[in-house]
């Protein structure tokens, strides 16, 4: 498997994974009292700011790994 092709699919998985942890965020504060669910909240808050740092991450990479990319295409045509 290529480089590129994983970092895709890291970055897939941490989108989902903050899609998820949001959700289930607003179900437990919406649906239940805050004093029922209260130790589910920095589970959740936590969840959701490794997969915000596992996608900027990843584009960082994805960027780096393009740039890296056209440099090697440059030094090709040279």
């Amino acid at each position: 498997m290529n480089k590129k092709r994983l970092l895709q699919n890291v970055l897939s998985i941490g989108i989902v994974l903050l899609i998820i942890s949001i959700v289930f965020l607003f179900k437990f504060k919406i649906g239940f009292t805050v004093f029922e669910n209260i130790e589910l909240v920095p589970l959740f808050l936590f969840l959701i700011l490794i997969s915000i740092i596992i996608i900027i991450v990843i584009i960082i990479l994805m960027i780096l790994y393009k740039n890296k990319g056209k440099e090697v295409k440059d030094d090709a045509k040279k």
